[in-house]
């Protein structure tokens, strides 16, 4: 797996739901999800949303309502399931 440009552990905002960015005390099931959903992303395109931004402004996106999506180049060889 790929790793954030500065591969500290700050740049594991990448992977973190908006709602534990938040407050980290409200980490539960639905975080996993996210960033289980964050992480079928990486696997698809070969990084995270968010790769190139600092964690300070990754966090900003995640927690503005920025949506994730996958890179429009690579859409088609995926199927509909996948993409929700």
């Amino acid at each position: 797996s790929m790793t954030c440009p500065s591969r500290t552990t700050l740049h594991r905002t990448c992977w973190t739901a908006p709602e534990v960015l938040d407050n980290p005390l409200s980490h539960d099931v639905k975080a996993d999800i996210w960033s289980m959903g964050i992480t079928a992303m990486e696997m698809a395109q070969g990084r995270p949303p968010y790769y190139n931004d600092t964690p300070i402004r990754a966090a900003v996106k995640i927690t503005q309502g920025t949506p994730v999506m996958l890179n429009c180049r690579t859409r088609i060889r995926f199927s509909n399931l996948f993409e929700e």
